[in-house]
């Protein structure tokens, strides 16, 4: 068995990290609304790395019709120097 290390963060603390990160590109960002997120859901993201996609640099300068995908969130935050590379669990609980 292998073991591995998972860094937990709250949608809300999620939504903190976007706005400090990216809060000059968009205006207030919402993972709930965003992704449509239902109370009590866990979301994985594994393998997060320092890397910005051009569908997510396009979105941020209001570019791209559709949202991001949650990876391309985490990335984008780790590549801003936000959060470290590895693997992450959102809660969501309100």
């Amino acid at each position: 068995m292998k073991t591995i290390t998972v860094n937990v963060l709250a949608y809300h603390e999620l939504d903190s990290l976007f706005n400090k990160a990216f809060g000059e590109e968009k205006t207030r960002f919402e993972s709930v609304a965003e992704f449509e997120w239902n109370n009590g859901c866990d979301y994985l993201v594994e393998g997060v790395k320092p890397e910005m996609s051009e569908d997510f640099q396009a979105w941020l300068d209001d570019d791209y019709v559709f949202g991001p995908h949650l990876f391309e969130v985490m990335n984008g935050l780790c590549s801003k120097g936000v959060i470290a590379a590895g693997h992450y669990l959102i809660r969501v609980s309100w």
